[in-house]
């Protein structure tokens, strides 16, 4: 044996013999109570609410009454329509220029291929501020 193992062996067997084998008894602390929880406790069971009037009480509640039922939603005739379409096709649309001025421009249909080319890299002028 090498003198760690033997040294370690003497001193395992040292302290097995110094030390006497104790027996610990555990046994659960004395349960400590919460002392807010019992102060809140013994509040909450010395409180006797004062009596209170009928009358009080029935100031407190409302008499229920039913609402009134909602009217039933109109179907709108042929003619509401017609006429609610006929004011949506005659109303101006916004921008309705610059919308028609920027379509004349990209229009690139019946151009040959070398012509629309040169419609893609040429400058464009910058869009205008709004």
């Amino acid at each position: 044996m090498s003198s760690i193992t033997r040294k370690t062996a003497q001193v395992a067997r040292r302290m097995t013999i110094a030390l006497p084998v104790q027996r610990t008894f555990v046994s659960s602390s004395s349960i400590k109570k919460d002392f807010v929880q019992e102060l809140y406790l013994r509040e909450l069971k010395s409180y006797k609410p004062s009596p209170q009037s009928l009358q009080t009480l029935q100031t407190q509640v409302r008499d229920f009454t039913m609402p009134a039922a909602p009217a039933a939603p109109e179907v709108p005739t042929a003619q509401d329509i017609a006429q609610e379409m006929q004011t949506w096709d005659s109303a101006s649309l916004v921008n309705s220029q610059s919308q028609s001025s920027e379509a004349a421009e990209v229009d690139v249909t019946g151009q040959s291929a070398d012509e629309f080319l040169a419609f893609l890299e040429r400058d464009h002028p910058p869009p205008a501020a709004h």
